[in-house]
């Protein structure tokens, strides 16, 4: 756990926030949220099988 700088729910400031051994954010819920939906989607566009 560490202090992250930042903006959450629409207030700024320090938080706690969890964090990896290297040191890196773990997403918050609205961050994974958001990255799934900017996600390219690989079914829609998976060329088809050639036998």
């Amino acid at each position: 756990m560490g202090i992250w700088q930042g903006e959450f729910e629409g207030v700024s400031g320090n938080w706690l926030r969890w964090c990896d051994r290297s040191g890196e954010w773990l997403l918050t819920d609205t961050e994974q949220a958001r990255r799934a939906e900017n996600k390219p989607k690989l079914n829609c566009c998976k060329p088809p099988a050639i036998f």
